[in-house]
Order: structure tokens, then C-alpha cells, then sequence
């Protein structure tokens, strides 16, 4: 199917599919027969990124991890941080993990080569909650009135929520 549809002259090909195992060898696949062919892979969760970044992916998305900040933006907005903090916030988190990217995949890599527990993968875990949250206190102005639209925090009065 992928020679029908042209992958020789394919700069990219994106891999979206629902098969876990099947992603991952057409991962393989692709690196092996094209490997002028940029490969972006939707991984299902951080394990599954690495499988298809061991396979050959040139770049992964995990479908789990982007929800999971869009739903901590918003929690953290329904809380009363203001949109761009939360926002801020949310691009911290996602530096912070892309600095740290390689080692955890290295890290990764001795776990499934059967070391049942890396000390290292969570020493780089402690290390990047440490950074993270040394980047979630970081002072932070709020926006003047003229820069950003008008933004009021929620209602306190359902605190218990």
C-alpha cells in the first residue's frame, strides 16, 4: 500500500494507527526500505513513544501525555490561575521533558533490556520534578489589561471542589 501511494517520493509519513505492535513495524518497515522518509509516529503513552523511537521515528507524539497537559491547564485554571500562567506552566513542563528526553529514553532502553528497576530512570525522574517545580515557582507578572483579553478568575465560593 505505501508503494502504491507513493512513499519513494515521500518526504513524510505520519503513522496515526490503533495497533500498537503494528505502528511500530511499519516504524521498522519504513526506516529499513525508505529511510529518506521523515517518520512522525502517534505513540499511545511514554513506553510506547520509545518502542516506536527505537524502531527508527524520527519524531513521536504521545496522545496521552499532550491530554494530560490540556487537562492540567485547565485544572489549574478552573483553580483560579490565570489562562496564561497555566499556560506558562504547561510550556515548563514540556521543556523541562524535552531537555531531559534523551537520558530517560537511554534510562528506558536498560528496563526493557531487563533490569526490572533502573535506578537511574528514577533518579532522572526525581531530577526532573526538581527542575519542574523549581520552574513552576518562578515569579511570574501578570498580564496588563492591554496586553490580553479581559480574564477573571472563577467564582471561590465552591472551594471543596
Amino acid at each position: 500500500m505505501l508503494e502504491t501511494a507513493g512513499i519513494e517520493q515521500a518526504r513524510l509519513l505520519v503513522i496515526a494507527l490503533d495497533d500498537r505492535d503494528r505502528a511500530v513495524q511499519m516504524v521498522r518497515h519504513v526506516k529499513q526500505y525508505y529511510p529518506h522518509v521523515w517518520v512522525l509516529a502517534r505513540a499511545f503513552d511514554r513506553g510506547h513513544g520509545y518502542q516506536l523511537r527505537e524502531a527508527g521515528a524520527d519524531d513521536t507524539v504521545s496522545e496521552t501525555y499532550h491530554s494530560a497537559l490540556e487537562l492540567g491547564g485547565h485544572a489549574l485554571t478552573a483553580m483560579g490561575v490565570h489562562p496564561m500562567r497555566a499556560k506558562q506552566m504547561t510550556w515548563s513542563f514540556v521543556q523541562n521533558e524535552d531537555a531531559h528526553e534523551d537520558e530517560l529514553f537511554e534510562a528506558w532502553k536498560e528496563i526493557e533490556g531487563g533490569i526490572s528497576f533502573s535506578p537511574r530512570y528514577g533518579e532522572l525522574f526525581m531530577k526532573l520534578e526538581e527542575s519542574l517545580n523549581s520552574a513552576m515557582k518562578q515569579d511570574w507578572q501578570e498580564p496588563q489589561r492591554e496586553d490580553v483579553p479581559i480574564w477573571t478568575p472563577p467564582d471561590q465560593k465552591n472551594d471543596a471542589l
